[in-house]
């Protein structure tokens, strides 16, 4: 076990977004959170990555309180890729993947030592954006901004990586290549994984358990197979959709009735 969440929950003002939340999250494992606007999706996956601090209950991660990791410590073992795309910077997209060795810094000079360049270097040609190397932000599409996150947020090396809505900004092409991509690198580095998805039909194709958030509250967790069934996605969503089977992956995809004639 890699991330126990003990009865957590979190307050803004007089609203509970996130009302005694139990997780348990094991080493290697793929964790999709899913739930309509508003559910308090995003609010956990800040508050596991030790951004927002609850208000009551404990997060463990590798057996210690989140809260008493020191800044780069915790940097070592998580990574946030957040749904907002790097902004314009100064700094041209090496530079940028390069401030991902930085919890990996020493007292030595240069700080960017042959092994952290070798590791930005494989992150780079891992996300496809070494022929990106010299170009600065603002030269750069959606995709590819996107691409130079996720870059920065491998070359920490962490052991666990946050996701919060990773493919907003991304075409149908795109979000597949980069799911690919992360599911490439988990199987190779051991990677847990935790995002935040809207699209239930990623979370099946690559998730290996889900979520079901509903206002702040979990309404179920488990393997993908059994939590996306009818009964909870119309009691967290509201609505009423088909559910196939996917004829190669054999896992349930969603489609949607739309308004009856």
């Amino acid at each position: 076990m890699i991330i126990h969440a003990k009865e957590i929950s979190k307050i803004f003002g007089s609203q509970i977004v996130l009302d005694s939340i139990d997780i348990l999250v094991e080493s290697n494992e793929w964790v999709s959170i899913l739930g309509p606007n508003g559910s308090g999706k995003s609010t956990l996956l800040s508050c596991l990555a030790g951004s927002s601090k609850i208000d009551s209950g404990k997060i463990e991660i590798k057996g210690k309180d989140i809260y008493q990791y020191a800044g780069k410590d915790k940097a070592k073992i998580i990574a946030f890729l957040t749904q907002e795309a790097l902004p314009d910077m100064p700094n041209t997209v090496e530079e940028i993947v390069q401030m991902g060795r930085y919890p990996h810094q020493t007292s030595r000079l240069p700080w960017l030592q042959k092994q952290d360049m070798q590791v930005v270097e494989e992150a780079m040609v891992f996300t496809e954006t070494i022929s990106l190397r010299h170009r600065q932000m603002s030269q750069l599409s959606g995709g590819e901004r996107q691409r130079v996150s996720m870059a920065l947020a491998l070359a920490q090396q962490p052991e666990i990586l946050l996701l919060d809505e990773p493919t907003t900004y991304l075409d149908v092409y795109y979000q597949l290549a980069f799911f690919d991509l992360l599911k490439k690198w988990q199987k190779r580095n051991k990677t847990t994984i935790i995002s935040v998805l809207h699209d239930l039909n990623l979370a099946s194709l690559y998730s290996d358990r889900c979520l079901l958030l509903r206002d702040g509250k979990l309404i179920d967790a488990g393997e993908v197979t059994e939590i996306l069934t009818l009964d909870n996605v119309k009691q967290t969503y509201g609505i009423e959709p088909i559910i196939l089977k996917h004829p190669l992956k054999k896992v349930p995809q969603i489609l949607l009735k739309g308004e009856s004639e």
